[in-house]
């Protein structure tokens, strides 16, 4: 059924009041005309719900919150299937992009073999409980990434590397291509660049034309932070976000969804400490990911699942007795299994080293800490 504003609602009424004004004036043979029409079957009422009693400023088709790669991605895919979509992005248009501006830009490709996937990322998943459709869904994406990118976001597939065995730089980044070879499936996985360079945004900024280039359907609003999900108190629908935008707060009433994109929570020592357990530890990558959306999900009752989860490298001892300090990345906060996201790309069983990604964080005395989350932890020299 059709949804009307308060605004269509009161429009409609005064069009009632003058249609009735005027047919007091009519001829007698209008006002039988009239009489014999008011016996007819009434108009079906229309249905009111919690949005319309909201005042909103703007209206979306989809509402996606951050332009990181997964916000940028969700924009694009919920344009061309015909949606009106904003983006609503916290930062000035220099400063956006979270991790996915500053990373490394290589993807995780599985050479074309969903199977080898599917066994590597089990593997890496170290017996948590991963629903078997989010493992099937990344195994999917990862077996067929370098088409994914070719096909749906115009990267030219003739210009891609793949680093397995490359030395550039004294990083020997082809090291960690896998990144796990003792994992099943290992033989089919690697990291991919979309062309040869490695650092450099190429990733990022390609799939940002992708938005630019859908002007017409995607609207970004920079420096316009989200603050509150606006959320029906019957039925827990979220109808729109509250944002700040020009010095104001502004209602956007979302018909079709709002998708949180907002990363992770590293910039955030509050909940470092909360989650992680972790206080000496400086954020590595993107600076503003601060758990906006994580908070703004939670007060709208969201089941948060792999809190504990984090990846973290090149821990640096600094003596007997001296905090230790950990570069970090918090890329763990899940509440929908949103494909859409490069984050989901990693569920990972812990395992120590030097440069490979995992949970590694190191104490006072030479001890680590290893382990994705409770029940797995152990200590190692």
């Amino acid at each position: 059924m059709e949804k009307i504003s308060r605004k269509s609602f009161v429009k409609g009424a005064l069009g009632l009041g003058l249609t009735g004004v005027l047919a007091g004036c009519a001829s007698s043979a209008s006002s039988t005309a009239a009489s014999a029409s008011s016996t007819a079957a009434p108009a079906e009422k229309k249905e009111f719900t919690f949005a319309d009693t909201v005042r909103w400023d703007a209206q979306y088709d989809v509402v996606v919150m951050g332009m990181g790669a997964a916000g940028m991605v969700a924009a694009k895919t919920a344009a061309d299937n015909g949606a009106k979509v904003v983006i609503v992005e916290k930062c000035e248009e220099g400063k956006a992009g979270g991790n996915t501006k500053v990373c490394g830009q290589l993807f995780a490709y599985a050479n074309g073999d969903k199977d080898a996937a599917k066994s590597y990322y089990t593997a890496l998943a170290g017996g948590r409980d991963i629903e078997p459709e989010i493992i099937d869904a990344i195994s999917e994406g990862v077996a067929n990434m370098a088409d994914i990118l070719a096909d749906e976001f115009g990267f030219n597939k003739d210009e891609y590397m793949d680093w397995t065995g490359v030395n550039v730089g004294g990083t020997n980044m082809g090291a960690m291509s896998p990144e796990y070879p003792e994992m099943p499936g290992h033989e089919k996985m690697a990291l991919w660049t979309t062309h040869a360079g490695a650092s450099d945004g190429y990733l990022y900024q390609g799939l940002k034309q992708n938005v630019t280039d859908r002007v017409d359907a995607i609207d970004v609003w920079y420096s316009s932070p989200a603050k509150s999900l606006i959320q029906d108190p019957v039925t827990k629908t979220v109808v729109g976000v509250t944002v700040e935008r020009d010095g104001k707060e502004m209602n956007i009433r979302a018909l079709n969804g709002v998708c949180i994109c907002t990363g992770g929570f590293e910039c955030n020592k509050e909940m470092v400490q909360h989650y992680l357990n972790v206080i000496n530890y400086a954020p590595r990558g993107g600076q503003f990911n601060t758990g906006d959306g994580i908070k703004m999900a939670q007060a709208v009752g969201a089941d948060l699942w792999h809190m504990d989860c984090y990846e973290g490298l090149f821990g640096h001892h600094g003596g007997a007795h001296r905090p230790c300090h950990q570069d970090l990345w918090c890329r763990c906060a899940r509440f929908s299994p949103d494909r859409a996201g490069r984050h989901h790309q990693r569920p990972r069983l812990v395992q120590p080293g030097p440069h490979r990604q995992g949970h590694r964080l190191l104490f006072p005395h030479g001890q680590g800490l290893v382990g994705p989350g409770p029940g797995l932890r152990h200590r190692c020299r």
